[in-house]
C-alpha cells in the first residue's frame, strides 16, 4: 500500500520518479524500489518523502488521523507501520526464494529423470537391437550335385550381427567382406546361379 501511495501522490504533485529522487537526495532507482515494494524508507526519509509530497506521514501510511497526537507517539506509530512493511517485504523475499528453490530443484529432478529414461531407453534400444529385433535367414545352395548352407543373422537396419556356412562358401564366394546381409546373401545368389547351380531359404 505505501509503495501504491507513493507513486499517486507523486504523480498528483506532477514530479517524475528522477524529480522526486532529486528532492530528497536518493538515486531514481530508490523511488522505484519504494513504489514497487521491494523496499520501504526510514522514518526520516518517510518524513521527508511526505514533505516532498506535500502529505502527511499517515496519509502516505494510508491512514485516517482520528485525532492530533504527539510527536513521540506518532514517531512510535511510524517506526511500528515500518517495521511491518519490513516484514512483510522481507516474507515476500522468503516467498520468492522458496519458489526459485523449488523450480530450480524440479529443474534437476527433470533433468536426472530425462537423464535415466534416455539411458534406458538406450539400454532397450541396444538389447531390441540385438536381440528382439534380429533376423536370421538360412540360404541352401546346390551345385554341382554338392550342398552347401549359409546362414546370416542381421539387425532391422540390415546390418550383419553374426554369418558362417560351409568352407566352400567362405572360399569361393568370400560373403564375409561385406556388412550387410542384403549382398551378401545376393552375392551367394549370383555365383550359384551364373555357375549353373540352384538355391532356396527356410520357409
Amino acid at each position: 500500500m505505501l509503495g501504491d501511495n507513493i507513486k499517486t501522490y507523486r504523480k498528483n504533485k506532477g514530479y517524475s520518479q528522477e524529480t522526486l529522487a532529486q528532492e530528497l537526495f536518493v538515486v531514481r532507482q530508490t523511488i522505484s524500489k519504494w513504489e514497487k515494494g521491494q523496499s520501504v524508507p526510514d522514518a526520516d526519509m518517510l518524513e521527508k518523502l511526505a514533505e516532498a509530497l506535500e502529505v502527511s506521514v499517515d496519509d502516505l501510511l494510508g491512514k485516517k488521523t482520528e485525532e492530533k497526537k504527539s510527536k513521540e507517539e506518532s514517531d512510535t506509530e511510524i517506526a511500528k507501520q515500518l517495521a511491518i512493511l519490513n516484514e512483510q517485504l522481507a516474507n515476500n523475499t522468503r516467498r520468492r526464494k522458496k519458489i526459485i528453490k523449488i523450480i530450480l530443484i524440479s529443474a534437476a529432478l527433470i533433468l536426472i529423470v530425462s537423464l535415466i529414461l534416455a539411458f534406458i531407453s538406450g539400454a532397450l534400444y541396444k538389447y531390441d537391437k540385438q536381440t528382439g529385433y534380429s533376423i536370421t535367414e538360412t540360404i541352401y545352395c546346390t551345385i554341382d550335385g554338392n550342398e552347401y548352407v549359409w546362414e546370416v543373422t542381421y539387425d532391422k537396419e540390415g546390418n550383419v550381427i553374426s554369418a558362417n556356412g560351409d568352407r566352400w562358401i567362405e572360399d569361393n564366394i568370400d560373403p564375409q567382406q561385406y556388412k550387410s546381409a542384403e549382398r551378401q546373401l545376393k552375392e551367394i545368389e549370383e555365383y550359384i546361379t551364373e555357375h549353373g547351380g540352384s538355391f532356396a531359404y527356410d520357409e
